[in-house]
């Protein structure tokens, strides 16, 4: 599995264990969808709701 991939695998690993709700965005979701390209990072975004950033 390309490391990319592997890191990104890690990652979604952690945060449903800790039950946290996210999405991959940019690149590496692109990737998913069909698009090849070029990228060498991993964007998510985490949704934690206006008010609850501390938490």
């Amino acid at each position: 599995m390309n490391s990319l991939f592997q890191a990104a695998f890690e990652i979604q690993k952690t945060l449903k264990d800790k039950e946290w709700p996210f999405c991959y965005i940019g690149g590496l979701a692109v990737i998913r969808w069909g698009e090849m390209r070029m990228t060498q990072d991993i964007d998510l975004c985490l949704m934690c709701g206006f008010g609850k950033e501390e938490r």
